[in-house]
């Protein structure tokens, strides 16, 4: 830091070699951080869930009817993508990462399609005092919890998307939900991938236009709930049909099924 105070951005920037750095950060007891998912399973428990996962579709296939199953899961798209690296202490367990007012933005957004290869209506968990019903905004249905994420409540609620997506309400009472999120997930590979690639480009266009809003302290506002109802609308409609039917069959599920 002494180094930079006094060259700055000058044209005599101080420069070093691999072999300088990699011998200061040993001196300081340095090392390179890296961002890592604090969920880590073992190869045997990962397994164990996928087998078991599989077990229970072959059971149920014959009893599906693949219009009206339907593959469901929350998404979280951050306004921008946080460093995935920096120098800290060797050994220390939490890193602080620095960022700017767009980082702790997101959109969370459930996704879901039926078995038979139909999107249904994306659903906005939006931040705010808790919903039990969904309110159609744009192209989307929108709900609202204080941590804008799908906790328990929200995901229980899915014969209730159902209705408000198709106007009707699956005749079983006994409803199973299973999968392996968020350890194997197909449809997050190839669904959500596709989507959050979409969504991206919407959300740099918007910040680098004059519709962002500042406060007082010069923070970023969050965008109106139109403005990301239209987003992921938009984004929805662009995932590809191949993309959703690569990722149907990701997860069990074959042409024959489909038929």
């Amino acid at each position: 830091m002494t180094l930079f105070d006094e060259t700055g951005n000058s044209a005599q920037r101080f420069v070093a070699s691999d072999n300088w750095v990699t011998r200061f950060m040993a001196r300081y007891d340095l090392s390179m951080r890296r961002r890592t998912n604090l969920t880590t399973l073992t190869d045997d428990v990962l397994t164990d869930r996928a087998v078991s996962y599989m077990a229970f579709l072959e059971e149920h296939k014959p009893d599906m009817d693949p219009a009206r199953v339907i593959m469901m899961d929350e998404t979280a798209v951050f306004f921008e993508d946080p460093c995935l690296y920096t120098v800290n202490e060797h050994g220390a367990h939490h890193v602080v990462m620095r960022s700017t007012g767009f980082a702790s933005m997101r959109v969370t957004a459930m996704l879901s399609v039926t078995l038979s290869g139909k999107k249904l209506s994306p659903v906005i968990i939006w931040k705010g005092t808790t919903t039990t019903t969904f309110e159609r905004v744009g192209g989307c249905l929108v709900i609202q919890q204080p941590k804008a994420w799908a906790v328990f409540g929200v995901g229980f609620d899915a014969s209730a998307h159902r209705e408000a997506c198709e106007g009707r309400v699956c005749e079983e009472e006994d409803q199973d939900v299973c999968g392996l999120m968020p350890y194997l997930q197909a449809s997050d590979v190839g669904i959500y991938r596709s989507f959050k690639d979409r969504m991206v480009g919407l959300i740099t266009a918007w910040k680098e236009s004059d519709a962002v809003t500042y406060t007082r302290g010069v923070n970023p506002r969050p965008p109106f709930v139109e403005t990301v109802a239209d987003w992921v609308s938009t984004a929805w409609k662009r995932v590809p049909e191949e993309v959703v039917m690569s990722s149907i069959y990701g997860c069990g599920f074959d042409d024959d099924f489909k038929e």
